[in-house]
């Protein structure tokens, strides 16, 4: 898994709220088991509309400012998948459906939980002007925007802080620790023998 701890980048905006996981990937494109290439399905059935969010925004983002409870629906992980393939990194909402949220962590996509007030300012601003540029540094806890000079800080489990910013999954940051676990055995064991 890539490393994600500062990401600067421009935004899209998309902040419709209860935006579903068949939304961002249809179900149709669901029979592959391994990751591939789904940045290309990415919300497929909503980018006919030439007016789409995405649609209207050029060059590489990877920042998506989004709605209240996006994720939900069904627990399929291509939905982050996708996200990644296209290249977000950074998803700020008020809040994220919970199998979604854990999809992202354990794919490298951080999911920001931020106020209303935080979401609002920062679409205003990528809106306004789609140039706007924005940095989201997870080590330290912060979004800025660049175009107000605001800073908003966010929190984030140390865990999961952790994990991103060292690139690891559950199991990768598991073995990150196997020679304390190595370690902790052999001195338990001979405590016992």
């Amino acid at each position: 898994m890539e490393k994600n701890n500062i990401t600067i980048s421009k935004a899209v905006v998309f902040k419709s709220d209860n935006i579903d996981t068949d939304k961002i990937i249809p179900a149709r494109f669901l029979k592959a088991v391994n990751r591939g290439d789904f940045g290309d399905k990415l919300f497929c059935d909503l980018r006919t509309n030439p007016n789409f969010c995405i649609n209207q925004y050029t060059g590489n983002r990877k920042i998506l400012i989004a709605g209240n409870n996006f994720g939900c629906g069904s627990s399929r992980e291509h939905a982050v998948w996708a996200l990644y393939d296209y290249g977000f990194r950074v998803i700020i909402a008020t809040g994220f459906a919970d199998i979604f949220k854990n999809n992202a962590y354990n794919n490298g996509l951080c999911p920001l939980i931020v106020s209303q007030k935080c979401v609002d300012e920062l679409a205003e601003t990528a809106v306004k002007n789609k140039d706007s540029m924005f940095e989201v540094n997870i080590e330290s806890q912060y979004i800025k925007n660049y175009e107000t000079n605001t800073i908003y800080n966010f929190d984030i489990e140390q865990f999961r802080k952790e994990c991103l910013i060292n690139g690891f999954d559950n199991t990768s940051w598991l073995l990150s620790m196997k020679d304390d676990i190595i370690k902790y055995e052999t001195t338990r064991n001979q405590k016992y023998l």
